[in-house]
């Protein structure tokens, strides 16, 4: 994360289907402050009805960064939508200050969760078969 030129767009997915079973909010709090997760756009998985979404929330800092799936159908698309959406909103929010930390964080988390939107709207479109175990 030295140098703007060789970086990559940052994604951290968390994945989830039920509750913690440590102490993750020290975890937590550990993880954001390393420079990654600063510079990362951060998404969390809610698999089927069961994840606490606001300890996935506490992890992305909005509700809207929390998406459900209900099958693996669903999952391999979130995965592919994020990544894509990921790389095209780093890029063009692309700002590296001379710390190495991108000053275009918050907005590229925005800029990620108006397109989570247009996922949303497909899941629940699609039928809810080959369900996630």
């Amino acid at each position: 994360m030295q140098e703007a030129t060789v970086s990559y767009a940052q994604a951290i997915f968390l994945m989830s289907d039920g509750e913690p079973t440590d102490d993750w909010e020290s975890g937590l709090e550990q993880l954001k402050e390393t420079r990654w997760f600063k510079a990362a756009v951060k998404v969390a998985v809610s698999i089927g009805d069961d994840a606490n979404k606001e300890t996935l929330k506490a992890f992305t800092g909005l509700i809207e960064s929390v998406l459900e799936v209900h099958n693996a159908v669903m999952l391999k698309k979130m995965i592919k939508f994020v990544s894509i959406r990921a790389s095209q909103v780093a890029s063009k929010n692309s700002n590296v200050s001379d710390s190495g930390i991108d000053m275009g964080d918050k907005q590229k988390q925005q800029d990620l969760n108006a397109n989570i939107q247009e996922f949303n709207e497909e899941a629940a479109r699609e039928p809810d078969n080959d369900q996630v175990d």
